[in-house]
């Protein structure tokens, strides 16, 4: 059971009801980063008050959208169910990647499919609500989410797909889900890290089509994504340190001189103030 996989599940995972249930049953069997979960679809039906039918669909539904991650298929025997894993880039940034499928704003309608729990309210995604708050003009009438299209431009290309490439890496990730496109490229460039690719594009692929049928599971991608979690941080701490030097290395004389010309600022602001209402009256 994970603490930290089921206040995360709460907070941002993109559906709420019967799913969003669902979700939570998984995130109670998982490990905190992700891995061992193994729990039956029966299991989950009986723990959620679910049919095992509604169950299975929210089951694909996470699949799909790269939120669960199968690990190794089980055969249906006793203690032989198939493993997942929670996608552990939702994991480490759950902001970024949520939510994963376009419109999952939900409605609750009394209808049900064929197969659910009797009596139990069905969960139909719905187009979202206009928002209240007043936004600029743009010139594209999606967002990168509506468009996965949009989204391949903002991704981090691996070092040995040459430029001459990006088309054909562009046109293999625009059928792999969103959520998993960019770990998708870290898994090429880590095996190419451990000199095992010769032929980047046709891997490339492959693993495009394993993430498209969510048998995806990263290994190398991770140590990529450590490296550029730790690259980060340390251009975090150069920026702070640059900042400190600044701050220390301002003598009084300058502190006095900027707080005097804030002043001299303020005061011809207040005084063309006077003089736009006196021009009024």
């Amino acid at each position: 059971m994970s603490i930290k996989i089921m206040s995360l599940v709460w907070e941002y995972y993109p559906s709420g009801g019967g799913e969003l249930l669902t979700a939570l049953a998984y995130a109670d069997h998982a490990h905190d980063d992700g891995t061992g979960v193994r729990p039956s679809v029966a299991y989950i039906a009986r723990k959620t008050r679910q049919s095992e039918r509604t169950v299975q669909r929210y089951l694909t539904q996470m699949r799909e959208s790269g939120w669960l991650l199968t690990v190794r298929h089980g055969d249906g025997g006793r203690g032989r169910a198939t493993e997942y894993r929670i996608n552990p880039l939702w994991i480490t940034n759950p902001v970024k990647l949520t939510p994963f499928a376009e419109n999952q704003l939900e409605r609750v309608t009394n209808g049900a499919q064929k197969g659910d729990t009797g009596g139990m309210k069905r969960v139909t995604p719905v187009s979202p609500q206009p928002s209240l708050t007043v936004l600029e003009p743009t010139t594209t009438s999606k967002t990168d989410f509506e468009n996965p299209a949009n989204s391949v431009d903002k991704l981090s290309f691996p070092a040995l797909f040459q430029k001459s490439a990006h088309a054909s890496v562009e046109q293999i990730l625009r059928d792999c889900p969103t959520a998993a496109r960019q770990l998708v490229l870290d898994e090429v460039a880590g095996l190419a890290d451990r000199g095992k690719v010769r032929h980047p594009i046709p891997l490339l692929r492959k693993l495009a089509s394993s993430a498209r049928q969510g048998l995806f599971v990263p290994d190398a991608a991770l140590d990529v994504l450590r490296k550029r979690e730790i690259k980060v941080m340390a251009d975090r701490q150069r920026q702070l340190e640059a900042l400190q030097r600044d701050k220390n290395a301002q003598t009084p004389e300058d502190a006095t001189k900027l707080a005097k010309d804030r002043l001299a600022a303020l005061k011809q602001l207040l005084s063309s103030g006077n003089k736009t209402n006196k021009a009024q009256r």
